[in-house]
């Protein structure tokens, strides 16, 4: 297999590891010959950043330490001073602040991306939202007028048919009262020339109690 190093840079104390220095390399040994080694392919680094800095307190010109302190803050200004004699975390700090400006214009992109999909969505939702909620009013004002409308309608129907029921009940009882107006004159008519009242009921279908009060009445 391909050599592989994995380096785990922690951040606080391993309490296992607490007589050992900042910075171990693990390999795979024999568990009785501990110095036989299965393969020099894998290591496994482990870095204790606390460690390091108090490590770097007593020997500030030890180069792993002052990579610890870069791994820990690369913008302090302990690290400023170390860059002025290592030329490779100076390098490693330009590097970092070239990666920087591009991930910040990545993200000032994505930002603006995000920024102009938002709007769209906003707009496309507010859109919809304005189309169903013009469905639902429309639908509201359509029923409301229509049953206003309906109303309307109602009543012009309404008076028509009250007309036409005039009409119809007018005629009839303007036919009924003309019907009665006539059989009067001609019970009157009957009574001048002194016909007999059952002759009068005969001809007219007029009750007798009519005839006596409209004999009354002349």
């Amino acid at each position: 297999m391909n050599r592989t190093i994995s380096i785990a840079i922690i951040n606080d104390y391993i309490p296992e590891l607490k007589d050992l220095p900042s910075h171990t390399k693990w390999q795979i040994k024999e568990s009785r010959l501990y110095r036989k080694i299965l393969t020099d392919k894998l290591e496994i680094h482990i870095i204790e950043i606390s460690k390091a800095i108090k490590e770097y307190e007593k020997n500030k010109f030890d180069k792993r330490l002052q990579w610890m302190m870069f791994f820990d803050n690369p913008e302090s200004m302990e690290v400023g001073k170390i860059m002025e004699n290592n030329k490779d975390i100076k390098e490693a700090k330009d590097i970092l602040n070239s990666i920087s400006r591009d991930e910040k214009n990545q993200r000032i992109a994505e930002l603006r991306l995000k920024n102009i999909l938002d709007k769209n969505d906003i707009y496309l939702t507010a859109r919809e939202q304005g189309l169903e909620e013009g469905k639902k009013e429309g639908l509201k004002k359509g029923k409301e007028e229509g049953l206003k409308e309906g109303k309307k309608e109602g009543r012009k129907e309404g008076i028509k048919e009250g007309i036409k029921e005039g009409i119809k009940e007018g005629n009839k009882e303007g036919i009924k009262k003309g019907i009665d107006k006539q059989r009067k004159n001609t019970i009157k008519e009957m009574l001048k020339e002194k016909e007999s009242i059952e002759k009068i009921i005969k001809y007219t279908g007029a009750t007798e109690k009519e005839i006596i009060e409209i004999k009354k009445s002349m």
